[in-house]
């Protein structure tokens, strides 16, 4: 099985997609599988107990690992192949790009570093390299320009792998005898070839994995194929459908810590002896509203924090900005006077904005003896202080348990662009304060409060904006009385499914009955009176889901019993049946694909899967969002069957496909075959493109009350690939008009070929 690179570009076929037809255009752009959704051995499944993790390919510089955590919440693993080089369609745009520098917005002297071992460690170095040379020495600890990171890479030799020469930067990567390391480094250790997704030689060499210590691209996973990365490649991780920050903390909890790229940065300046006092990854508002904007991004640039963007297949460095456009560094051009540009939101080298990798340290007295450089600040802030905060609800009620949110806090201030933190202080107005906390911009209660015998408190909260200038406001809050009364009812939207469906299958929805109006509630298992079958059971949110593959004739009912808990912590608890229903083992099973690749059996010769989601495949399913992709490689065979008992009443094989070919007759053909004997055969060529989804009906009337194993086979030769998609497979008593019947194989060889 192929894991960590899609088809190659075999040659072009002639289908171009409008819609969901097929239009016949010679020379097409399509190639066999730019697009064809891949596996990954490593992880082999989620730690913590979610869903098996799922890498679909984007293009070919970026994978998109989707993984479910433990808690149901979806993150998604952008994993960044990086090109080694600009790309030649987009070289004209890129030089144009070039515009000088806006001096009172930019970093000043940043570090400006050639492509090698990855785009994302080249910019994580650019970024330790600024610091170096700043206030926070020590990230880079060889002889080299007397212990100061050069701007740029020329101080070293280059090396090959020998294929492409790349530049031999010891920040990005160690290499042996590079500013005299006597033993293997990270290139010596992880690397192939670009792009490549072999095993490291250190592993297929059987010798002892180098000390981490020097290259930030060890500790960012860049190029470690233990860690799942294929040559060139980091994966970055964040919320699948939201704008949150997913901090370092986040990737702890949930044991994705040790794959990410920001972690692995913040891994590194720890080790260089540094403390961080921020740490996330978060999508860009142009990705998902909310996210992270212009202004944040200004925002860093002010305080001294360049940023590093990860883009749909590339890693580069914002440094700067002059209004929405952004300054970037993009790791193809080692000459500092040069300075790329992008709009903010926007794309470069074809690559639309997608994330940011942020990664703050504690301030840092600069050290004496080295020249360091300030971080700059854009001439208009004038150190003002803010002038007043606000918060957006002063009331809670009694009985909410601890951290219950009570407002969001804001600041004015005469700076535009500034960011704040909150904290309660001691003064005036401060006597509750034991009573609440701050987390974020949110004040938060840190007791659970009784109306009958206090109803309010008073606090003092300070703003600090990102120069340290504060301002001062006492807020009180009133305590409400309560009103929560227990939930009185659960109910569950289905209380049956089907034998034989795969682990995480929903059976119905919960929803909870409460006098309460607005409550939130969250369901459990629970012992007690009818729990027999909890264990065969799981909830996710508001879903009850199976844990096991049922078998109607084994166990038809199980007895499960749920818990609803309001948000004030009061419960109710109901038994439900959970009924298995029996699915007749007489059909083909999973015909319309839904369930991936549940029943069929899969074989391709370049070991494709076949069995695809939409997004993975050049044409939509026709029903749903999965289906079938046979073809598409040159020599291919592919070949996907299922045994089943046809039964009497139904006999008629009915099945859509999709059929496009730039080759001529007589090369490339479809099958369709019952236990080896072929009843039908499909000559792929131009002039049986279907344009379309078409369906199909086949007599199986000779096998009823019979046992079978149906195949379908598409086999190619060596040029002008061609194609078949399949959906929506069954059995039924009626026939088209006009069946599909054998036709005979006539070899064209003595055609002249395209």
């Amino acid at each position: 099985m192929n894991t960590k690179a899609g088809r190659k570009f075999q040659g072009a076929i002639i289908l171009m997609v409008v819609a969901v037809y097929l239009i016949g255009l010679p020379g097409s752009i399509w190639h066999s599988a730019a697009a064809q959704a891949i596996s990954t051995d490593t992880p082999t499944g989620d730690p913590n107990g979610g869903t098996e993790p799922f890498i679909e390919e984007v293009n070919p510089y970026l994978s998109v690992e989707h993984r479910t955590l433990a808690d149901g919440r979806q993150v998604s693993g952008y994993i960044i192949h990086g090109p080694s080089a600009p790309l030649a369609e987009y070289e004209a745009e890129r030089i144009a790009s070039i515009r000088p520098a806006a001096v009172d917005s930019i970093l000043p002297d940043f570090p400006s570093f050639n492509w090698v071992f990855g785009c994302s460690a080249v910019s994580g170095a650019m970024i330790a390299g600024y610091y170096d040379r700043g206030a926070y020495p020590n990230m880079y600890t060889g002889p080299t320009n007397g212990g100061v990171m050069p701007l740029t890479d020329t101080s070293w030799p280059s090396w090959s792998d020998g294929v492409d020469p790349y530049p031999n930067n010891p920040l990005i990567a160690s290499h042996l005898g590079v500013d005299g390391l006597a033993v293997k480094g990270s290139i010596d250790d992880y690397w192939v070839q670009y792009g490549s997704g072999a095993a490291d030689p250190y592993i297929t060499g059987g010798w002892a994995q180098h000390t981490w210590g020097t290259a930030i691209g060890d500790y960012m996973k860049t190029s470690q194929s233990a860690y799942g990365n294929s040559d060139g490649s980091s994966t970055f991780y964040n919320w699948t459908s939201s704008s949150d920050l997913l901090t370092c903390q986040d990737m702890v909890d949930n044991a994705i810590d040790d794959e990410d790229g920001t972690y692995g940065r913040k891994l590194f300046y720890e080790a260089r002896g540094y403390t961080v006092a921020d740490c996330y990854n978060q999508n860009t508002d142009n990705n998902i509203a909310g996210g992270f904007s212009l202004a944040d991004f200004q925002a860093e640039i002010n305080a001294g924090h360049a940023v590093l963007l990860n883009l749909e297949g590339h890693s580069i460095v914002g440094y700067g900005y002059d209004g929405s456009t952004i300054y970037i560094r993009d790791t193809w051009d080692n000459n500092p006077a040069n300075t790329y540009t992008m709009p903010w939101g926007g794309s470069y080298e074809g690559m639309a904005l997608l994330s940011v990798s942020v990664v703050r340290l504690v301030p840092s007295t600069p050290l004496t003896g080295r020249v360091t450089l300030p971080m700059l600040l854009k001439h208009y802030l004038s150190g003002q202080s803010p002038t007043d905060i606000l918060l957006s609800n002063s009331t809670v009620e009694e009985d909410m348990p601890v951290n219950t949110v009570v407002g969001t806090l804001s600041s004015v201030d005469p700076n535009i662009g500034d960011t704040f933190t909150y904290s309660l202080v001691g003064g005036a107005g401060d006597t509750g304060n034991a009573s609440f906390n701050i987390a974020g911009n949110q004040l938060r209660t840190s007791a659970i409060f009784d109306y009958e015998t206090q109803n309010s408190y008073s606090i003092r909260v300070r703003t600090t904006d990102q120069d340290g200038l504060f301002f001062e406001k006492a807020f009180t809050i009133t305590v409400m009385p309560g009103s929560n009364v227990s939930p009185t009812n659960i109910l569950l939207s289905n209380s049956s499914i089907a034998e034989s469906q795969p682990i995480n299958t929903v059976v119905g929805t919960l929803s909870t009955t409460d006098p309460d109006v607005g409550d939130t509630f969250t369901y459990s298992l629970v012992p007690g009176s009818g729990d027999t079958g909890n264990g065969s059971f799981n909830i996710s949110g508001n879903q009850l889901r199976s844990s096991v593959v049922f078998d109607y004739e084994a166990q038809n009912s199980y007895s499960v019993r749920i818990r609803t808990t309001d948000q004030g912590g009061l419960f109710f608890d109901k038994a439900f049946i959970i009924t298995i229903t029996d699915v007749s083992e007489s059909t083909i099973l999973n015909g319309d694909f839904e369930q991936g690749h549940v029943a069929w059996t899969e074989y391709s010769n370049h070991g494709w899967d076949l069995i695809m989601l939409e997004g993975s495949t050049p044409v939509t399913a026709h029903n749903g969002s999965w289906l079938a992709w046979l073809g598409g490689e040159y020599d291919e065979i592919a070949r996907l069957s299922q045994s089943f008992a046809v039964p009497g009443s139904s006999t008629v094989l009915h099945y859509w496909y999709i059929s496009g070919s730039d080759d001529v007759c007589g090369y490339d053909y479809f099958r369709i075959k019952v236990n080896g004997t072929t009843l039908l055969t499909r000559n792929l060529c131009t002039t049986t493109n279907t344009g379309g989804w078409v369906e199909g009906t086949l007599s199986l009337a000779a096998y009823a009350n019979t046992s079978i194993t149906l195949m379908f086979e598409v086999t190619t030769d060596g040029s002008l690939n061609s194609n078949i998609f399949l959906d929506d497979i069954s059995l039924a008593s009626t026939m088209l008009t006009s069946p599909d019947v054998l036709v005979p194989e006539v070899s064209n060889a003595a055609a002249v070929r395209k």
